[in-house]
């Protein structure tokens, strides 16, 4: 689902084929995944023989459409923030990108270009969806139904429960950030510094932090920080994990404000 995704929003190569054959992967994927994951009593599936044999299937065939979409229309940030979770933590591809996809979402939406992309999908491939919403509205359906997806799924939604630590998120960010051949594919220019953990306390309002408290082990980042919130830059709080905040925000000394933290 995220290799179909990513090549529809694609920076550089997104293309009338990769588009065709993104939704129609999107629509065989989103309309059987709950059905190939469990049979009919409601029990894991385990059996070829079982009543979601049809419908993974489609999800077979849903998975090789986005797979000639992506190579096409290469994939972008989710893809290059799951690559340190497989190689630091052994985190298997899907999951990882799972666990990344919703919130770079959350990032991108804050294009406008990402924002229409994204309701066009929703149009697409949601069951219930809002019509008369606005493309912002629609966008975020779309990225609630990902945020959702998981955890329906019985999949980890969570860091801490694949391992990862306060204390890993610099050198996953490091390491993000080398992914040079994904991450111009985005469709929101991400660019380094990267990674900022700020904990709790911290106040939101209308997406702009006012105020934060930055862990000692990221206290060298605290100039940089200090003058987003000067210049009252959008910040976006990706997940709460116990006492803390893991965000991203634009990056005041990135050319024409372009640049992003990730998490």
């Amino acid at each position: 689902m995220a290799h179909a995704l990513e090549a529809y929003t694609s920076a550089l190569k997104k293309n009338p084929l990769s588009d065709i054959l993104s939704l129609q992967a999107l629509r065989l994927l989103t309309s059987n995944i709950h059905a190939a994951c469990r049979d009919s009593s409601g029990t894991p599936a385990v059996s070829l023989l079982s009543e979601a044999t049809s419908a993974r299937e489609a999800m077979l065939l849903g998975s090789s459409l986005a797979g000639m979409a992506f190579a096409n229309a290469p994939v972008g940030a989710a893809h290059a923030l799951a690559y340190p979770l497989g190689t630091q933590f052994k985190v298997p591809h899907g999951l990882s990108v799972s666990l990344m996809l919703p919130h770079v979402m959350r990032f991108n939406a804050y294009d406008p270009s990402a924002t229409k992309l994204y309701s066009s999908i929703a149009d697409t491939v949601l069951e219930h969806i809002d019509l008369a919403a606005t493309d912002d509205g629609k966008a975020r359906q779309l990225i609630d139904y990902f945020s959702r997806l998981p955890q329906e799924l019985g999949l980890p939604t969570h860091l801490a429960e694949v391992g990862v630590s306060d204390t890993d998120v610099p050198s996953m960010a490091a390491e993000a950030m080398l992914q040079t051949r994904l991450l111009p594919n985005n469709v929101r220019h991400p660019c380094d510094p990267p990674f900022v953990l700020v904990t709790e306390g911290s106040e939101r309002q209308c997406g702009v932090l006012r105020s934060l408290h930055v862990t000692q082990a990221h206290s060298g980042l605290r100039p940089a920080i200090s003058g987003a919130l000067r210049r009252q830059i959008p910040v976006v709080a990706l997940r709460q994990e116990t006492d803390s905040w893991l965000v991203m925000a634009r990056h005041p000394a990135c050319c024409s404000g372009a640049g992003a933290w990730l998490e």
